[in-house]
């Protein structure tokens, strides 16, 4: 969508504050003996790739949605769909290092969010969900914590990318009280606009008991249905009126409470307690491209809602003697409630219109308990000894997605062992996992933080994930941080379920045998070297995973690719190279055939062999060899060489024959012969003496000889960095500024007249210039 935006935005701050009685201030003594303890997690804090985002920060840049339009303003961070074929591209999520949005972790005041694990996971990754960054509403944030790389590493599964701590605005033993309310409304009418109001309450319940409520009222409208209208690709038969969908509208409703309990020093009891609705309304997007009717007709409408309730118990402890505690148990149930959805092929994601229900529900039950106590330790060095445990339990009961049926038409066929239609709605999957972490300052200016973490999965086993990061102070103004770690990602609960079944068919299994119009032989359309093929690569140290691949290494399909691959090798062809071929298993003998054309297909040279399939990787080798004697070559010369744009020299050539080339990389460096030019710098109090057109001498380091010149150009704007400027535009004059007033210089152009072809030139190298009049 190419418009630019602008949009009015008015956001309304009530507070509300309870009457306190003034007391006398006291004295706190503060001995020299006191020991602040910094654990392994606030270690992890300042460590490489760790980013804040602060309360004022969220109120000086109002969010419409939700945070994660603020988030993404972070080094590293992006939002992206879950799926790299773009499908559900406009539910975007938190993608932290390129690593995509099922490797994000989002907690809410250190307690993972899992909501959006109720979403079916499609064919490609794909999720048609806004991920859980929208379940507390901007106003009630106190600050968001980014963790990236080796920082996010110790919060385990799900972290691989990185970690989005959502930290709430805590309660107080003084009565606050707020009212806020947002509006948005973007200067085009097809983009839908927002309207947010939301209450906070915190006060005391006696001396050692406080509490905090808040509640939250949000809408977006949905974008217009033809807000890209104009900007769609060439389309055509059914698909000709259909348009790429816009943004869909959601409404958020929000209610949440914590009691606190002090119960002793430094000792407190929380217990939480939160229900969350949040309602799409439909703005066309699909999985596929759909243009039916009853997809049409539920633009507006909602078409999906997700139920969130959560409650936690916490337990915060700390002692004298520097021993803290954190501990925490989590219940949090999701009910997924959608429109029915078709799960084969070109269908999957579609409105279900025949579904003998409006609505399925998807139920997930996630229950976590977490435990970790910090120990100081002063032993050869100052440490700090983080010890810790998780378990983790994930229940979904899914009514929906495991419906595919496996026989009949539009089915992909049976599977041994598997049923045909009633298969078990439940599944389940758990994780035990133990965590260590050791802060150490082996100097005042030294902090190394070794972790391990090992994960117990209750379908795919084990995993360690070791992590280490130390920080260097560099004087007094820097500190050089540096980190390594292993991350984790476990399969989600459709990954390891059996009984979700997505179907695949042809036109021969979909029953549609009448379109197929003829064959193509090989004959006459050869595929590409190992088309069709699907193959998985791992290190060839790693038995573990070599023998769980086994089962899926078909020796025959081997073969096959191995007689394409070594005649594509000899042959140094690549994925833009015009080279076809194809091999088949016949009598005990392998048939290769493959052929070499002109990109104009202007020319074509075909070659074959038959030969042992133990001699596979050979004859692909002497067809290769068959095939360039007989022209190929060439054809593939013209291919890889090409012409360049411009007369002049290559540099910075290190490419290699079988390196790979992507498309708007540079391989190499075009230096212009013709494109030599020189820039002097001339003090400003000289620069009513240069005119354009004088003529100029030119005078090379290199060698000492003179070359003849004139000025091309004078520089009509420099920049001063002595100047800064605040938000409002206006200059911050800094009162310790030395003032002495120095010349300034001013770039000017000059061109080469004429070159001698015994003048060696190299740009960047120094010469000295003198201008006539």
């Amino acid at each position: 969508m190419n418009k630019k935006i602008h949009s009015l935005a008015l956001l309304v701050n009530l507070g509300i504050y309870g009457v306190a009685q003034a007391q006398e201030p006291t004295d706190t003594p503060v001995s020299h003996d006191d020991t602040i303890v910094v654990t392994a997690a606030e270690q992890n804090l300042q460590a490489p790739g760790v980013s804040t985002i602060t309360a004022d920060e969220i109120r000086k840049n109002p969010v419409a949605r939700d945070v994660s339009k603020i988030i993404r303003t972070m080094p590293g961070v992006n939002l992206t769909g879950n799926s790299t074929s773009g499908q559900r591209g406009n539910n975007r999520q938190i993608d932290i290092r390129g690593m995509g949005p099922e490797n994000t972790l989002i907690l809410i005041d250190g307690k993972p969010v899992s909501s959006r694990n109720s979403v079916r996971q499609g064919w490609r990754g794909e999720r048609d969900t806004r991920g859980d960054t929208s379940w507390v509403p901007p106003e009630m944030i106190e600050r968001i914590e980014v963790l990236r790389g080796p920082a996010a590493a110790r919060y385990g599964n799900g972290a691989a990318g990185g970690v989005v701590n959502i930290i709430t605005k805590k309660g107080s033993g003084e009565w606050h009280g707020s009212w806020d309310a947002y509006f948005n409304a973007p200067e085009h009418k097809e983009e839908g606009a927002t309207k947010r109001t939301n209450f906070s309450l915190t006060g005391p319940l006696g001396d050692e008991f406080s509490f905090r409520l808040y509640g939250n009222l949000d809408k977006t409208q949905a974008d217009a249905w033809d807000i890209n209208q104009g900007h769609q690709s060439a389309r055509a038969g059914t698909y000709a009126t259909t348009l790429p969908a816009g943004r869909e509208g959601v409404i958020n409703k929000d209610i949440n409470g914590v009691v606190r309990w002090d119960f002793a020093p430094l000792q407190s009891l929380e217990l939480e307690a939160g229900y969350s609705r949040q309602g799409n309304l439909y703005a066309g997007d699909t999985q596929n491209t759909n243009s039916d009717s009853y997809t049409r007709s539920k633009y507006g409408d909602e078409t999906n809602r997700l139920y969130r309730q959560n409650y936690a118990l916490t337990w915060n402890g700390g002692w004298d003697n520097g021993v803290t505690t954190s501990n925490w148990v989590q219940y949090e149930h999701t009910r997924n409630s959608r429109i029915p959805e078709g799960l084969a092929g070109g269908t999957e994601g579609k409105f279900n219109e025949k579904a003998t229900q409006d609505f399925v529900d998807i139920d997930l039950d996630d229950v976590m308990l977490h435990s970790e106590v910090n120990l100081p330790i002063d032993f050869l060095v100052n440490q700090t000894l983080t010890l810790g445990t998780e378990w983790n339990q994930q229940r979904m009961k899914d009514l929906s997605s495991n419906t595919q049926a496996l026989t009949g038409t539009n089915t992909g066929g049976a599977i041994d062992g598997v049923s045909t239609t009633d298969r078990s709605p439940y599944s389940k999957a758990e994780i035990f996992s133990l965590f260590a972490e050791n802060n150490m300052e082996l100097t005042d200016s030294t902090i190394v933080t070794p972790g391990l973490r090992f994960d117990h999965h209750s379908i795919v086993g084990n995993n360690w994930s070791p992590a280490l990061n130390i920080s260097q102070g560099l004087g007094d103004d820097f500190t050089l941080k540096m980190g390594i770690a292993r991350a984790y990602k476990a399969p989600s609960l459709y990954q390891t379920n059996p009984n979700y079944i997505l179907a695949v068919a042809g036109l021969k299994r979909l029953g549609l045998e009448s379109r197929i119009r003829a064959a193509l032989p090989p004959e006459i359309s050869l595929p590409a070297v190992g088309q069709g093929a699907v193959g998985i690569e791992c290190r060839l140290d790693d038995s573990r995973t070599r023998e769980l691949l086994a089962a899926l290494n078909h020796h025959e399909t081997a073969l096959r690719v191995t007689a394409e691959r070594a005649m594509n090798t000899r042959l140094e062809g690549g994925c833009q190279v015009p080279i076809g071929s194809y091999a088949e298993l016949i009598d005990g003998e392998i048939w290769l055939r493959a052929l070499v054309g002109a990109p104009d297909g202007s020319q074509i040279i075909r070659g074959e062999r038959r030969g042992a399939p133990q001699d596979a990787e050979q004859m692909g080798i002497s067809l290769a060899e068959e095939l360039l004697n007989n022209g190929a070559r060439e054809i593939l010369a013209e291919v890889y060489n090409g012409d360049a744009p411009v007369s002049g020299w290559v540099t910075n050539l290190t490419t290699r024959i079988g390196d790979y080339a992507d498309t708007g990389k540079p391989l190499f460096a075009l230096v212009d012969s013709h494109s030599f030019y020189v820039i002097g710098y001339f003090e400003e109090t000289k620069l009513r003496h240069i005119r354009e057109g004088a003529p100029a001498q030119i005078t090379l380091y290199s060698d000492n000889k003179t070359l003849q010149g004139h000025v091309s150009s004078i520089g009509r704007a420099i920049y001063d960095q002595s100047v800064e400027s605040d938000s409002s535009l206006i200059p911050d004059v800094k009162p310790n500024v030395p003032w002495v007033r120095l010349a300034q210089r001013v770039p000017v152009r000059f061109a080469l007249d004429k070159v001698p072809g015994d003048v060696t030139l190299v740009s960047g190298t120094t010469c000295s210039i003198a201008v006539g009049q």
